[in-house]
């Protein structure tokens, strides 16, 4: 068995991996909207989080009007050994 260790994440940020996996590439909005929480700080600290460790990447533009567009979210590295793991 090829398993090496991963970060600890939250239960919340769990369900959004789950999310992630299910949908492929979701924004932030619609993963507030999926999770019916109305705090969109709290979302952003998760995802910052998820992407800091290496769960999620993030698609996002620093140009003039595009940056005005939510980041895109899809598995990443650590995302794709979590879910080979626990997704069966």
């Amino acid at each position: 068995m090829n398993y090496r260790v991963l970060p600890n994440i939250t239960e919340k940020e769990k369900e959004i991996m789950d999310l992630v996996f299910r949908f492929r590439f979701v924004n932030r909005h619609q993963i507030q909207r999926l999770l019916n929480h109305k705090d969109p700080k709290r979302i952003n600290a998760w995802l910052k989080d998820l992407v800091d460790k290496g769960y999620l990447g993030r698609i996002y533009s620093h140009k003039l009007l595009e940056n005005t567009k939510p980041a895109i979210y899809y598995l990443h590295n650590n995302g794709i050994v979590w879910a080979r793991y626990n997704k069966k």
